[in-house]
């Protein structure tokens, strides 16, 4: 690799690396797995770097490899036969305590199928478009709008309940 392309190469990392830990993280809830799956990204990329030449969608692009990376993982065997539950000793210390309203949306968005969950981490929380978000998952555009308008409806479904009685 020349010189360029690995400058390019840290450069991307610095800029991206907590990003697609914690996208990484929602998507397979474990840490371990999150970090592997952020090497794996970075990895390839490193493999593919000199052909790639779209350098205005850079973000997006390694976002599908980390997305793709954490597919092939959840696909894996050995995935489905661990045990990935969270103990409270594990959590990470929080500045802020969540709200309710917050622990109920995070509980709800877990609790979507997959293919909404997607869009709603990418759309919402890591803030792509609707078209970049859409490049990201290899869909139309008007599929990921779908998506998103369902997962909305699921959201709104499943939170109406919870802040009701109050």
């Amino acid at each position: 690799m020349e010189k360029k392309e690995e400058q390019k190469l840290r450069e991307m990392i610095n800029a991206y690396q907590t990003e697609l830990l914690h996208f990484c993280y929602i998507r397979l809830q474990d840490k371990m797995m999150a970090e592997d799956a952020v090497q794996e990204t970075f990895l390839k990329v490193y493999r593919h770097l000199s052909g790639y030449k779209d350098e205005g969608h850079e973000k997006a692009w390694l976002y599908r490899i980390a997305l793709n990376v954490c597919r092939d993982m959840l696909r894996s065997g050995w995935f489905r036969r661990i045990n990935r539950h969270i103990t409270p000793e594990l959590l990470p210390d929080d500045s802020t305590p969540p709200n309710e309203e917050e622990i109920a949306l995070s509980q709800a968005i877990h609790h979507l199928p997959v293919k909404s969950r997607e869009v709603i981490l990418l759309y919402y929380y890591q803030g792509f478009s609707v078209t970049e978000t859409a490049s990201i998952l290899g869909i139309r555009q008007s599929s990921t709008s779908e998506r998103l308008q369902r997962a909305r409806e699921q959201l709104k479904t499943m939170l109406k309940g919870e802040f009701e009685d109050e």
